[in-house]
């Protein structure tokens, strides 16, 4: 009897069990239906609050982060340090030299035969006379290695001078060339012999001092060279002070440079020359040295000490 009880006590439990589940189906059913969208197509999640009005949490759909974690760097740098000494020199702030060089004095060979030099200090040497060629201009005997700037010199300073009135007639002449060593000696004579009659009683060796004055030694004289003359500008031609005042003797000494020429013996250097002042004599040296002296107002030794001293 008692087991009889028990039992359909277990069934009626299992009936209330039963409709009670159904009866909460049926309840989330209801709900889960009231909660859908009318269109049918929205795809969100269904509300799954509870029937107490809590919410259900949906579900995390966030994707973890999966970032690989890179592990730190390990490589050893073996570069050798920069040991390089950093520089120190202070930057060049001089001014550049703008300044147009001086082109070099040119150079002349001094044993060219147009510089060989004759005065009372230095004789005219044997070999040298040897090498003389001489020809004529108006009658007068010349080197011939000067003969044709000196006949251009004489008409040029002619041509020049056409109008001039002050007694000068025809053309420039050349009243002295080349000299031999007789004709020297007895110019040289016949200056002593003229100084003694001027002073008498005079030693022969003042007579002779004196005469060397004017008229150079035998053998010490340019003419002897070949390359030396006396020019006179007017009918005049042995009054040789008288050319001093001439207007072609003038334009003589102004141009002479240009034929290479120069006035051998100036006013001012007679104690360089130890000739007196010719203002008739002159002398071959070739364009550019001729320039050179005529333009620095110099004597032909001087420039000779000067080339000798570089």
């Amino acid at each position: 009897m008692s087991k009889r009880k028990n039992s359909a006590a277990a069934q009626v439990t299992r009936f209330f069990i039963v409709l009670l589940s159904v009866c909460l189906i049926g309840i989330i059913a209801i709900f889960g239906f009231k909660l859908l969208p009318v269109g049918g197509d929205d795809t969100s999640a269904p509300d799954t609050s509870s029937v107490l009005g809590e919410p259900t949490k949906a579900p995390d759909t966030t994707v973890p982060d999966i970032t690989v974690v890179t592990s730190p760097d390990t490589t050893v740098d073996t570069t050798a340090p920069d040991t390089t000494v950093p520089d120190t020199t202070v930057p060049d702030t001089t001014v550049p030299d703008t300044t147009v060089p001086t082109p070099p004095e040119p150079t002349y060979d001094l044993s060219a035969w147009y510089l060989t030099l004759v005065n009372p200090w230095n004789k005219l040497s044997v070999e040298y006379i040897d090498t003389i060629e001489l020809t004529k201009v108006n009658g007068k005997q010349v080197d011939v290695r000067m003969v044709e700037p000196l006949k251009q010199m004489l008409n040029d300073c002619y041509e020049a001078n056409k109008t001039t009135k002050n007694g000068c007639e025809g053309k420039p002449l050349v009243c002295s060339g080349f000299r031999s060593q007789a004709t020297q000696e007895n110019l040289f004579t016949k200056k002593i012999n003229n100084i003694k009659k001027a002073k008498p009683g005079i030693s022969d060796d003042e007579a002779y001092a004196l005469a060397a004055k004017e008229v150079a030694i035998p053998g010490t004289s340019e003419h002897q060279l070949g390359l030396a003359v006396d020019i006179v500008c007017c009918v005049e031609h042995y009054n040789l002070d008288a050319q001093k005042t001439k207007v072609r003797q003038q334009w003589l000494i102004d141009n002479c440079h240009k034929y290479g020429f120069i006035l051998r013996y100036p006013a001012d250097k007679t104690d360089v020359t130890g000739i007196i002042y010719e203002p008739w004599h002159y002398r071959y040296v070739g364009v550019e040295v001729a320039t050179e002296i005529m333009s620095r107002g110099i004597c032909f030794e001087e420039w000779l000490a000067e080339q000798k001293a570089q």
